[in-house]
């Protein structure tokens, strides 16, 4: 067995004698206690976090994201997005992977600087791992002057495999860049 086998068997089975769990997904109908990123696996802040010699179109979102969305006040999800210049996006969130962790989107600009998404991924029976249809995210997001946050409402729509939705949630999205270290 390679240093690297021996390595990461290591820390799975810390972390499962530690009783950590990893949590991750797009949406679920369950609010998380307290969602906690893990830091560690953000970049250190830097100081300035925007390149003073660049200058940010208001409707620049290609890149490197930490996203929490809240309802009603409360956060209930918070994921690590990429926005690519080609008009799509990716997103792996903090909810169980039988929940649905991993959602694409496309994403064009409107008026003013607004980014406007369609995100979507599968949804997931919890007991036997099948498939029972998808959920839908919309949004309209306006990104900071400097490039370096966003922010905007959403609209979360959990369909079954017919198409009929069975949970309508809007709330609020704002969102951090991850720079480069």
């Amino acid at each position: 067995m390679n240093r690297f086998a021996i390595s990461a068997a290591a820390a799975a089975i810390t972390l499962a004698a530690s009783g950590v769990t990893a949590h991750a997904s797009c949406f679920s109908t369950e609010q998380a206690a307290s969602p906690v990123t893990p830091k560690l696996l953000l970049p250190t802040p830097r100081v300035a976090t925007a390149d003073p010699k660049r200058t940010y179109s208001p409707h620049e979102i290609v890149g490197f994201w930490h996203t929490t969305y809240t309802v009603g006040g409360s956060v209930f999800n918070e994921s690590f997005q990429q926005w690519h210049s080609d008009g799509t996006e990716f997103e792996f969130a903090d909810i169980p992977p039988n929940g649905g962790d991993i959602c694409m989107g496309a994403w064009s600009r409107g008026p003013g600087g607004v980014v406007n998404v369609y995100h979507t991924a599968w949804t997931f029976d919890s007991t036997t791992g099948a498939v029972n249809g998808t959920m839908v995210l919309t949004g309209s997001y306006t990104v900071s002057k400097h490039g370096t946050a966003f922010s905007g409402p959403f609209e979360i729509k959990l369909l079954d495999t017919d198409g009929n939705t069975l949970v309508d949630l809007s709330g609020t999205a704002s969102s951090e860049r991850i720079p480069a270290p």
